[in-house]
């Protein structure tokens, strides 16, 4: 069922409510629903499920931030303001959370607010001086801070997740560091190496440095959320290629969620 979805997100022509007309009852495309109204730029279809879960799960980070980001994507700008205030103030009030867990998720929340909307101003945010939370990391992605982004990875433990991997190296290449761009990239291949469905063709555009034609890439099965990653570090591969590719990633760009901004063509 699931390969059903992915291939309408990749298909060129793509509708995203497809999937939920042709088959309504269908369990796998209604658990995706949020990403499919998304991908098909019905925002106030998608808020108003949204702004129906904050209210019926008012303490949920995961909830509000979906929310907040999808009403500054849509110009909501006084909706997106009173869910993070009202957030951040019922957070600030409960004293089951520590106070660094309090000033963490009320960063990260303003960050992505801010980083949603179309004027976002990467150079006006300032990291916290000596900190190595996940916002300063926003941060300093949004900026191409390739020392920073070093430095906060060294901390992390392996495995990284895909979106951690392709972000540094995106951010090592376009900071004319090859190598560290490289390791990344190959980092990210080796967990896909598993998977028969979409290793070969990676293998084959990234490895061996054959470069693909856009058929190829439209047509590549992969998750959305993925393949947006892969198209940014084709795009980087082959620079003749950028221009071809941005329709495509435009296509499959559509979460305004970090770090969908460095992902753009």
């Amino acid at each position: 069922e699931y390969p059903k979805v992915v291939k309408l997100h990749a298909c060129p022509n793509f509708g995203g409510t497809s999937a939920l007309s042709l088959e309504p009852s269908n369990a796998t495309f209604l658990g995706r629903k949020p990403e499919i109204l998304l991908a098909a730029g019905q925002q106030v279809t998608l808020l108003s499920d949204l702004n129906r879960l904050c209210r019926e799960n008012p303490y949920s980070y995961t909830t509000h931030e979906e929310a907040i980001l999808i009403n500054a994507q849509a110009g909501r700008s006084n909706a997106a303001d009173r869910l993070l205030s009202d957030f951040t103030q019922r957070i600030q009030e409960d004293e089951s959370l520590d106070a660094e867990l309090k000033e963490s998720m009320s960063r990260q929340l303003s960050f992505l607010r801010a980083y949603a909307e179309p004027d976002f101003q990467a150079g006006t945010w300032k990291r916290k001086p000596g900190s190595m939370e996940y916002a300063d990391w926003m941060i300093a992605v949004s900026q191409q801070d390739y020392e920073f982004c070093l430095q906060y990875l060294n901390r992390l433990e392996e495995p990284l997740d895909e979106v951690t991997l392709a972000a540094m190296a995106l951010v090592a290449y376009r900071n004319e560091q090859p190598e560290m761009g490289d390791q990344y990239l190959n980092k990210l291949l080796a967990l896909a190496e598993s998977d028969p469905e979409t290793y070969p063709s990676l293998k084959t555009w990234f490895i061996q440095k054959q470069q693909p034609s856009l058929e190829e890439v439209t047509s590549f099965l992969c998750s959305p959320e993925n393949k947006r990653l892969y198209v940014a570090l084709l795009a980087e591969s082959f620079p003749d290629m950028k221009a071809a590719l941005a329709p495509l990633q435009k296509q499959l760009n559509y979460d305004p969620n970090f770090p969908a901004r460095l992902l753009s063509l």
